[in-house]
Formats: C-alpha cells, sequence, structure tokens
C-alpha cells in the first residue's frame, strides 16, 4: 500500500476529545482518544492534566493510560502509563521549565498480537529557558534526556540513553 492509503477491509475510525477548565490559578483538563478498526489493534487512551500558578512557580502534572486491543488477526492486550510533573518559574522576562516524566511499560502492535513490552518503560527529564525579547519574539534553549529499560527502543536499538541539546528563535 502507498503511503497514506487505507488497506482494503480497515475502516479506521477515531476520534479525539477533550475538556479544559482554565480559573484564575487553576488548570484542569481530561482527554479522551478512540481508535476503532485500525489495521492491528483497537485502543483508547485517557489522560487527566493540572497545574496550579502560585506566581514564583507553577506547577503541573500529567497521567496517562493507553490500551490497545487486538483485532483484525492479531491477539492480545496491552496497558500502557505514563505520568509527568513539572514546574515553570518566571526568571526575568523569560520562563525556566523542568520536567520528569515516567512510562511503565511499552507495547507493540503487529499483524498477529497486541503485547504489553516488560522492561519498555522508560524515564524522561527535561529542563528549559524561554527568553522573550518581546510578545511575539523569544529565544530558548533546552536540555533532555531519556533512560529507557533494557526492551525499551531508542533510536532504532534498545535500551540505553539519549540526549539532546538545542536552542531556537521564534518570531
Amino acid at each position: 500500500a502507498l503511503l497514506g492509503e487505507i488497506p482494503a477491509g480497515f475502516k479506521c475510525k477515531g476520534w479525539d476529545s477533550m475538556v479544559k477548565y482554565l480559573n484564575g490559578p487553576i488548570e484542569l483538563g481530561l482527554g479522551y482518544a478512540r481508535h476503532i478498526d485500525f489495521a492491528t489493534y483497537d485502543g483508547n487512551a485517557w489522560r487527566l492534566h493540572a497545574g496550579y500558578d502560585a506566581r514564583v512557580v507553577k506547577v503541573l502534572g500529567a497521567y496517562e493510560r493507553i490500551h490497545l486491543d487486538g483485532n483484525n488477526g492479531s491477539v492480545g492486550k496491552s496497558n500502557t502509563r505514563y505520568y509527568s510533573i513539572g514546574i515553570q518559574a518566571p526568571i526575568g522576562p523569560g520562563t525556566l521549565s523542568a520536567q520528569y516524566g515516567n512510562r511503565d511499560n511499552g507495547a507493540t502492535a503487529t499483524s498477529t498480537a497486541v503485547t504489553e513490552v516488560a522492561n519498555g518503560g522508560a524515564k524522561q527529564y527535561s529542563v528549559s529557558y524561554k527568553y522573550g525579547f518581546s510578545k511575539r519574539t523569544y529565544a530558548y534553549t533546552w536540555a533532555a534526556r531519556v533512560k529507557a529499560e533494557s526492551a525499551a527502543s531508542i533510536y532504532g536499538s534498545t535500551g540505553g540513553k539519549a540526549t539532546s541539546v538545542g536552542f531556537g528563535v521564534q518570531h
């Protein structure tokens, strides 16, 4: 099949939805996604987000659960959970951010099976700084590291660490 073509017999339906609440220092969000009759799985995901801005620091957190069931000839199921916590602190005209994330395991979906991947989890750490020159122009820099468990894939190999650093300007 060509890229973007849907194989014959698959109806591939899905939707994503979100409810968001913002009031003063409080932000809350709840999201739900559903995928039906994809080539090798049916699935759904829930994501809860919360934040509180205490002016000197903003605390953010999220929790996500992803469930996949085999279909169209594949069998099995998987459940993956992910959470993250982060902070944002205003420093001068900029904002310093730091985040930690953790995924409990991985999942694979092939033409014959949907499988939870034991030791397929990972931890992620990141820090960034965004400096505002004006309301529309800012510079930013970041550093991030992922530490993958022995069966988690990073850049085509399993296990190990990956680090990224960068900077940019947006106008």
